[in-house]
């Protein structure tokens, strides 16, 4: 009884490596979302300009959070198939 109840008590390997795992892409996808806004944002003074200047540090800024997003998305994606090859072969690190 009291050695299940001290089981319970800690988490098991698998338990502690889901949760690292999900805060990680839980990060990443927060920061995807923000990079999203901006895109959104970039987009939308974009189209508001009429400015050349701006447009081109717009166009530029557009393709940096682009590249920046695609990079997160790879990321992420890594991290959930590492996670999911770890739990599929029996590992939790």
């Amino acid at each position: 009884m009291a050695e299940e109840r001290r089981h319970r008590s800690f988490m098991t390997g698998q338990e502690i490596a889901e949760t690292f795992n999900n805060q990680e892409v839980l990060q990443m996808e927060t920061r995807l979302k923000d990079i999203e806004t901006r895109l959104q944002e970039t987009h939308d003074r974009l189209v508001a300009t009429d400015d050349w200047d701006e447009l081109e540090e717009l166009r530029e800024a557009s393709a940096t959070l682009r590249e920046e997003s695609r990079r997160l998305l790879a990321d992420i994606r890594k991290a959930k198939e590492k996670f999911s090859d770890s739990i599929h072969f029996g590992k939790t690190n």
